[in-house]
Order: C-alpha cells, then sequence, then structure tokens
C-alpha cells in the first residue's frame, strides 16, 4: 500500500511554545493490601467513572471481598470526586485479568478479559483451551446479567472490545489456536489477531482468523462509522496469507499493522507502518474525518514510514491516517530515555491526548525530570501529552510518586477536563496521596484546561495585484480557522478556511482595499472574531487588463510538470514554496511571442501539496501543485 497522501507533509517545520500544563483537580489510591492493576476507565452516564482492572487481594482497605482465584476483575465505580460508590469482585478460582469496561446504553457495563478459569464462583463454563476470552455483561450496579468464555483449544488473549451499532459487541486479541470449539479457521503463524462479532447477547455471529506466518499481535479493535472495524497491532510478519506487506524492522522486531474490514468481517486492505526498529502500536480511534489517529511506541530512527529519529530509548509515536489507511502526518515525542505510549484519545476540541509511562528526565518534549527515584529505570511516572490536529505537542504533564506508576488510560471529561489511570506502587510522594497495596488503582482528575481564544499576531503580507496572504500566531486547542474578508466599501463576507496558520487569498480585484477578521474554531464552539484588519491590493501594470491564462500539468504529478501561461514581459520569476511558506523552488523565465511554456523538473521534492508563484513586472499570481 502506498504510504503518504499529499496532505500537510510540513509537521517537522510547524512549531508551537508549550502551553502551561493543568492542574491535579483531585486524585484518588484505590486498592486493597495486595496487588491491583487497573487498565481501563469510563465516564459514566451520572458524571462519575467506572474503573475496571485485576486484584490479587483479599477484603481489605477499599476492597469489599475475598480474592475468588489467583487474579479476579475487579470493577470500581466512582462518583465525579472520583469517591467509591460500589466494587464487585468477579472471577473463577484461576487467573482472570480485565483489560476493556465500557457503559453500554441501558446504563450497564461491557467487561472484556482474559481467563484461565473453569466452571467456578462466577464462571459458568469451563476454560477451552489454556487461556480464553472472558465477557461479561453488568446492570447498572455491577451484578452479572450474563456472561460467556470463547475460545479455541490453545491459547486465546484478549485484549480488545467495542460496541457495535447493531447493539452487540466486536472483541479481538491474539490466538494460538487451530480451528476448534469457537474458532473456525486455523492458524496461519504462531499467534494470530482472532476477532469475534457477538450479537446482543453474547452469542457468536461470526469470527475471523487474520495474519501471516510469523507473530500478529492483535492490541485495538474498533467499530468503525460505516458498520466495519479496523483492527490494530504489532506485526512480526511477512507477506503471507491476510499481509500484503513485507515488514519493515528487524526480524525480531513489530512493525505497526492495520486491518480495515467490512461488517462482515472480511478484509478490505491492510496497512504495515514502521521504521527501522521496533515500532509497537497500541491504540486506534476513529476520527471525525473517517482517518485514524494511531498511538504506540517506537525505537525506530527516521526511515521508511518514520519522518524524525528517535529521541531517547523507546518513544511516543503517533501517526495520523486518512479514511485509506494512508499517512497524512507522524510525529515523534519523548525525552532523552524510555517513554512508552499507552493510550490516545480525541480531545472535546479537535486535538489528541494521551498518556503512558516515562523514565526521561527534562529533554525534548518534556519539561519536568522523572519523579521517580533516579537511576532506576523501573521508577517511571505518569506522562500525559496533548498534542493540536497536527500532531504539535501544545502541553506535556508528568504526574508519579517516588516509586513505578503506570497510566494505561486517559479519558476526556465531560467539563474539558481529563482523568489518567493507571496502576501505583507510590507511597505518599511527589504528586501522589495515599497507598494500600502493592499496586493499587491511581486516578488523577486534571482541571479544564481548555481555550478558544480569537488568533493574535494577523498581518498581511505578499500582496499583489489579485493576491495578499493572511498569517497568525497559532492558538491552543485549535482545529481551524476561519478567515472572513470583503471590500471595506461593503458587500458579502467571503470565507475561508485553514487548519495552518496562514491562508492565501486570491481572485481579487486590483487596488481595492479589504477588510478582514479571524476566528480560532476549536472542535464544536469557535472563538470571537478578532477585530477587523485590512490591506490593499497593487494596481495592474499599464497595459495589463485581465488576469492571464496560468496552467501547469499534469497536476498532480510525480516528476515534472509544465507550467504554461500568457505573459509578455522580459522576465517572469517562478516560485515553489511548501505550505507553511518555504522557497523550495526559483528560476527566471523568459516568455517567447508573449507565452511560457516551461517544463519544471521537481526531483527531490517530496510528495505534498505545494504552492506554484508567478511574479511579473510587479504583478503576482499563485496555484496550487500537488506532488504524488
Amino acid at each position: 500500500m502506498k504510504k503518504y497522501t499529499f496532505l500537510f507533509y510540513l509537521l517537522v517545520a510547524v512549531s508551537t511554545i508549550q502551553a502551561q500544563s493543568p492542574a491535579i483537580e483531585w486524585q484518588n489510591t484505590i486498592g486493597g493490601t495486595s496487588t491491583e492493576d487497573m487498565r481501563s476507565i469510563a465516564q459514566t452516564s451520572d458524571g462519575g467513572y467506572i474503573l475496571g482492572g485485576s486484584s490479587y487481594s483479599n477484603n481489605t482497605a477499599d476492597k469489599t471481598e475475598n480474592r475468588i482465584g489467583d487474579d479476579d476483575y475487579w470493577i470500581v465505580k466512582v462518583n465525579s470526586a472520583g469517591e467509591i460508590q460500589w466494587d464487585e469482585t468477579i472471577g473463577g478460582t484461576g487467573r482472570d485479568n480485565l483489560y476493556v469496561i465500557q457503559q453500554t446504553p441501558d446504563g450497564g457495563y461491557i467487561i472484556g478479559g482474559e481467563s484461565e478459569s473453569n466452571a467456578s464462583a462466577d464462571k459458568s463454563e469451563n476454560k477451552i483451551g489454556k487461556t480464553d476470552y472472558w465477557i461479561i455483561k453488568l446492570n447498572s450496579t455491577g451484578e452479572i446479567e450474563w456472561e460467556n468464555t470463547y475460545g479455541g483449544a490453545n491459547e486465546d488473549y484478549f485484549r480488545s472490545l467495542d460496541q457495535t451499532s447493531d447493539g452487540g459487541y466486536i472483541i479481538g486479541g491474539y490466538s494460538f489456536s487451530n480451528a476448534s470449539m469457537d474458532k473456525s479457521e486455523n492458524r496461519f503463524g504462531h499467534y494470530d489477531y482472532w476477532v469475534v462479532k457477538l450479537n446482543a447477547a453474547g452469542n457468536i455471529e461470526w469470527d475471523q482468523t487474520i495474519g501471516s506466518l510469523e507473530d500478529d499481535l492483535l492490541t485495538v479493535v474498533v467499530h468503525t462509522a460505516d458498520g466495519g472495524y479496523i483492527l490494530g497491532g504489532a506485526s512480526y510478519s511477512n507477506i503471507g496469507f491476510d499481509k500484503t506487506e513485507d515488514r519493515i524492522g528487524p526480524d525480531i522486531e513489530p512493525d505497526f499493522w492495520l486491518v480495515k474490514l467490512n461488517a462482515s468481517g472480511i478484509t478490505e486492505w491492510d496497512n504495515t507502518i514502521g521504521g527501522n526498529d521496533g515500532d509497537n502500536l497500541l491504540d486506534i480511534e476513529q476520527t471525525p474525518d473517517g482517518g485514524y489517529i494511531l498511538g504506540g511506541s517506537s525505537a525506530s530512527n527516521e526511515s521508511d514510514d518514520k519522518s524524525e529519529h528517535r529521541l531517547g530509548l523507546s518513544d511516543y509515536w503517533v501517526v495520523k491516517l486518512n479514511a485509506e489507511g494512508l499517512i497524512e502526518w507522524d510525529n515523534t515525542i519523548g525525552g532523552d530515555a524510555f517513554d512508552e505510549l499507552t493510550t490516545i484519545t480525541q480531545t472535546n476540541f479537535g486535538g489528541y491526548i494521551m498518556c503512558g509511562r516515562s523514565v526521561s528526565d527534562i529533554s525534548d518534549d518534556k519539561t519536568q525530570n522523572v519523579i521517580g527515584l533516579p537511576g532506576d529505570d523501573n521508577h517511571y511516572d505518569y506522562w500525559v501529552v496533548q498534542i493540536n490536529s497536527l500532531g504539535i505537542v501544545e502541553w506535556e504533564k508528568t504526574l508519579g510518586g517516588y516509586e513505578s506508576d503506570y497510566a494505561t488510560d486517559i479519558i476526556a471529561t465531560i467539563d474539558n477536563g481529563y482523568v489518567v489511570a493507571g496502576y501505583s506502587n507510590s507511597g505518599s510522594t511527589g504528586d501522589k496521596i495515599g497507598h494500600d497495596g502493592d499496586h493499587d488503582y491511581w486516578i488523577v482528575k486534571l482541571a479544564d484546561d481548555f481555550t478558544c481564544d480569537a488568533p493574535g499576531g494577523i498581518y498581511s503580507d505578499n500582496i499583489s495585484a489579485t493576491s495578499a496572504k493572511i498569517f497568525w500566531d497559532a492558538g491552543l486547542d485549535s482545529s481551524k480557522y476561519q478567515i472572513n474578508y470583503r471590500p471595506i466599501a461593503g458587500g458579502v463576507w467571503q470565507k475561508k478556511n485553514s487548519v495552518m496558520f496562514f491562508k492565501n487569498l486570491t481572485g481579487l480585484s486590483p487596488n481595492t482595499t479589504y477588510e478582514y477578521k479571524i476566528k480560532t474554531i476549536c472542535g464544536d464552539i469557535s472563538s470571537p472574531f478578532s477585530v477587523l484588519y485590512n490591506f490593499t491590493t497593487l494596481p495592474l501594470k499599464e497595459g495589463v487588463t485581465d488576469i492571464p491564462d496560468f496552467s501547469i500539468y499534469p497536476n498532480p504529478t510525480n516528476n515534472n510538470f509544465v507550467l504554461s501561461a500568457d505573459i509578455a514581459a522580459t522576465v517572469t520569476t517562478i516560485e515553489i514554496y511548501s505550505l507553511h511558506g518555504t522557497s523550495m523552488y526559483i528560476k527566471e523565465i523568459q516568455s517567447i511571442g508573449g507565452k511560457i511554456n516551461e517544463v519544471i523538473s521537481i526531483d527531490g521534492l517530496q510528495a505534498g501539496v505545494y504552492l506554484v508563484q508567478l511574479v511579473w513586472d510587479g504583478n503576482m499570481i499563485v496555484k496550487q501543485l500537488v506532488i504524488n
């Protein structure tokens, strides 16, 4: 699959100053006197939160029931201030580990994990293989409505769940089982992706095994707006069976592997994404434009799909895809040591928020030293990073105590704040208050940091007889900007949008004063307009009565293009700019018989969108060029 679209290949050229990170509004440490590993959080319809993970504790501290097996599912409901309302221990006599919890439309909950338990306690069925998927439907107070075990005769490791538009569920993980019991297909390699479609009662509608000859480890499955599904995980496989591309990194390291299914589970496309080392995909969300945001960790330097060198041993790596799975942009985010992303999700205003763990001190994107004890790579902290819609870091925050704190999930809240959740063995040190056992659930509410202000630093430049370029300072929390302009004498406002911090206005009238104003759009809301500014276009030179014909073809192009224009000037300058204003090519050309017909070589220019500008005798015209 072709990797890059020609949309905004300019991420590395855009920079902003980081804003101050939001303050801690409240926090809570929740656990028994042994070990709790929290994996998932969701905001509930009453404004509170539902927490899910696993527990090895008996009835101690915050835990109201003894453990049932080696590890049990442990569900905790808290109110909007993080205070416990109820908890529920669910399990059999073996090991049961919960990974996902979501609230359902009926006010109850769907939870998913993996189980090694036979029929015992809350589990109604014997295990099928060594490890199975175990899905449970709860009512609003945490009582079991139904539960079901899914698997083949060997190992099946659950990792992800999503609700579907028909009231059912899609569940996924990776499997070592051949066709047996609930599994309808043999494995292709070692481990394969295994996804199962369930109806509202938890009955299997279909299942699909997807993979190649080596390990393919699914970490996330998401129901998409078209009724299909996007799958993501780590792949060690070359071309074979369902995989259409060889691995990119070395044999022992994975790549991101995306697979798009239709509503029936049939593969529509797949894409392998990576660099020259290990790249591990952890999370995906579909974006409002129909594309996808990917979050994971990378040890790769600039190579193949990766546009930047690594900053430390491992960094956060964020990749934006369009609806066809082609890369629009990517960004490497990290410090000088080890940073591992676990979750990425969309904010309420068009950007993205992510979390994971970090042992990096102040360096590169990281503005705070590690809080955990220095010199020990196991003393990591929560690391939260917010980026805008183009992947630019807006702020980041390190949270932790003096021991180990591992953020596993983050959500944007209805009040425009965030709750970051995970597990911790830190005591009351650093940012952390409270400690119950070896590992506890630790949830931290970050205050509303939302700002949607009108842009500043507004000015106009590059003014010709028929065009002008408007610039402004990029604002925090912006998803795009709206520019309204018209002749100062009056008339209908013309409207243009830009996701960048500039906009070319073309098709203007010569020798005319225009007024303009700009507002910031932040997701579903917008700022007031700025005050009015103005500029005046240049007059046409004597003898120039019309805008000349000007064409470039082919457009889009893969290498060279032909520039054709009816210009009788002695010397005309052609200049090609990137969208962020960098001059990439310049040449002076002469017309013959009042016409220009010039072949322009674009060798060395990367795929993307560019502006081709012609300047002659004080006049300027601009056209857009797309390079595939």
